[in-house]
């Protein structure tokens, strides 16, 4: 994967060229099978012989990449990966409606991942998500989402449950999205989340209704980082998503009886992740977790 951060100024968004019937055909087949090489090398060979030998490039060196254990010829392919996405990754993702357009040359809250040459996770302002998930969906394999920001903009909160492009996602974040408990809870519990198998939610107030909705979910890897952590541990040990996470990572301390509720939890962690902890706390999650306990220090 290599991450295109949207950085610098874009005074016009370029156009991308028509999509033939070809072309379109080739996309579909990319977008319907995201797991396999096959049809992005079929992409990768038309765009070579229709022009766009960079992004075919691209797609043909990443998906090489994926599979090599040579680390000589994975450092030479790694390092021209960088250069493609360093030198072309910015037009790549505003043809698709990325990026802000503007006169600066301030830091982007947008960024893009390209993951074996099609952009399969991005970082956006959650108001944008109407105008721009639409189309770009249907050029790339996206199925990471993160979003940041969404306080104040009603009509996207009220949609974004609804939306058909949350069947794609196997991994959302929110981050400073400053809902109510009552809106996050109904995103949580989206019917279209069908898919989803990693969330990840920052700088956001949860409450019983929310929480109550992430434990019914059937997620496998959990990451949070809010104020009320000791809540959200003490409801979530005693939820059906207990038994289910593979990945809790809790970013922030938790007190001795949140310790002690997850110790008690019936699941099947590989992988704990906390914030600072007592001592106390810290032996009793280490005789149930062993070495799946890591404690990252203030």
């Amino acid at each position: 994967m290599t991450w295109a951060p949207l950085i610098g100024s874009l005074l016009a968004r370029p156009e991308r060229a028509a999509i033939g019937a070809d072309e379109r055909a080739l996309l579909d087949a990319v977008i319907a099978e995201p797991d396999a090489d096959g049809p992005r090398l079929v992409y990768a060979d038309w765009l070579q012989h229709h022009g766009d030998v960079a992004r075919g490039e691209l797609i043909a060196v990443q998906c090489a990449l994926a599979r090599l254990d040579n680390i000589a010829e994975h450092n030479r392919l790694k390092a021209r990966d960088f250069e493609l996405v360093e030198r072309h990754g910015n037009t790549w993702c505003a043809e698709v409606g990325i990026g802000d357009v503007r006169n600066n040359w301030h830091p982007s809250v947008w960024a893009a991942d390209f993951q074996r040459g099609f952009i399969e996770a991005i970082e956006m302002p959650a108001h944008m998500f109407a105008s721009v998930v639409p189309p770009l969906f249907a050029l790339e394999p996206v199925r990471e989402l993160r979003l940041i920001g969404l306080s104040g903009h009603t009509d996207t909160l009220s949609r974004l449950p609804e939306s058909i492009y949350l069947r794609r996602l196997r991994s959302l974040g929110l981050r400073n999205t400053v809902v109510s408990d009552d809106v996050l809870a109904l995103l949580i519990s989206s019917p279209m989340l069908t898919k989803l198998e990693r969330l990840q939610i920052e700088d956001q107030t949860l409450g019983r209704l929310a929480l109550d909705a992430l434990g019914r979910t059937t997620i496998r890897e959990l990451t949070l980082r809010t104020q009320e952590l000791d809540l959200a541990v003490h409801v979530l040990a005693r939820s059906p998503l207990a038994g289910q996470l593979e990945v809790l990572a809790l970013d922030g301390p938790i007190d001795d009886a949140a310790a002690l509720a997850l110790a008690r939890a019936e699941t099947r962690l590989r992988r704990l992740s906390l914030g600072p902890i007592s001592d106390t706390a810290r032996a009793q999650l280490v005789a149930r977790f062993g070495d799946a306990l890591v404690v990252v220090p203030a």
